[in-house]
């Protein structure tokens, strides 16, 4: 069974799985010299990249997209043959009406290459948590773990996950959303903004932040908050 993953929002792309085979992962960012993070604007610029590995839209079996910003839902505007559309998806955490992460959490349909698909679409932290959990030496073993996803648009959460596929919710683990570092970044230290709007974020200088306030001194009444 082929399956595509399609992220269409920031850092957007196409992944291929065949069974449990990785055919390839493409992001629209590094199409062309796209510029970073970008979404994927146009769907069916994914008719080329697939065509590029020698497969077509009808060849895939399902169709999984990645949820996004929303209380109940994420909206996600696009163009699809060169019409503008607007992709329903799931939200970005679990919520009482999707409790599950490996659930979908909506369904729907999209047009791709002038053809209508079916597809499930997942909560956005379930990527993270998906990646964290399948990438570490505790699924290799089939061992149960815990899992933190600190993601920028949430605060950290965790999550408890099985080699079955079972996960349970545990909440937030401290209220500071993961956009702080870039936040932070344009008031302070040597990415402060001089010049452009502080209420902005710059996503290019959170990395840079992380790794200067590695630098500095850890301070206990600050851990203890």
């Amino acid at each position: 069974m082929i399956t595509a993953g399609l992220k269409l929002t920031q850092s957007g792309g196409i992944a291929i799985l065949d069974e449990d085979r990785l055919v390839f992962n493409v992001e629209m960012q590094k199409i062309a010299n796209g510029a970073r993070y970008s979404n994927v604007d146009e769907l069916d610029d994914l008719v080329g990249v697939m065509d590029k590995f020698g497969l077509k839209v009808g060849d895939v079996d399902t169709w999984a997209l990645d949820g996004w910003d929303g209380a109940t839902g994420g909206r996600v505007d696009v163009l699809a043959g060169g019409i503008r559309t607007e992709v329903l998806v799931a939200p970005y955490r679990e919520t009482d009406l999707v409790p599950d992460p490996a659930l979908p959490g909506h369904r729907g349909r999209i047009a791709i290459g002038g053809q209508s698909l079916d597809y499930d679409s997942y909560v956005h932290v379930a990527g993270h948590l998906a990646s964290a959990y399948c990438t570490s030496p505790f699924a290799r073993r089939g061992e149960p773990s815990m899992v933190l996803v600190w993601d920028g648009g949430c605060f950290p959460r965790l999550y408890c996950v099985d080699a079955d596929g079972r996960i349970e919710a545990g909440g937030e683990a401290f209220p500071l959303i993961g956009h702080t570092y870039s936040m932070t970044s344009q008031y302070w230290g040597p990415f402060k903004r001089q010049n452009k709007s502080r209420n902005v974020d710059d996503l290019s200088v959170a990395g840079k932040m992380m790794a200067y306030i590695a630098l500095g001194t850890s301070r206990e009444q600050i851990k203890q908050v």
